[in-house]
């Protein structure tokens, strides 16, 4: 599963580990809780994008996201 996450969308991991995942490490966080605030602002965004879409908040996409955090 982390490995799909990984390889579905480069550009996207490159930008969320270059100005979240790294900060996040460098603020002194361990990796687990760096990587469940990325996963919780990729969340976020995922459900910006569906709501805008749409044009409905319904917070599926965002429960979709927080869901598969901890099988990865």
């Amino acid at each position: 599963m982390e490995e799909y996450w990984k390889l579905w969308n480069i550009p996207v991991h490159h930008w969320l580990v270059r100005h979240i995942y790294l900060p996040c490490l460098k603020s002194g966080l361990s990796k687990s809780t760096a990587n469940m605030i990325v996963f919780f602002i990729s969340a976020l965004g995922h459900e910006y994008i569906v709501s805008a879409s749409l044009g409905i908040i319904e917070y599926w996409a965002f429960i979709g996201m927080i869901m598969q955090a901890p099988v990865i």
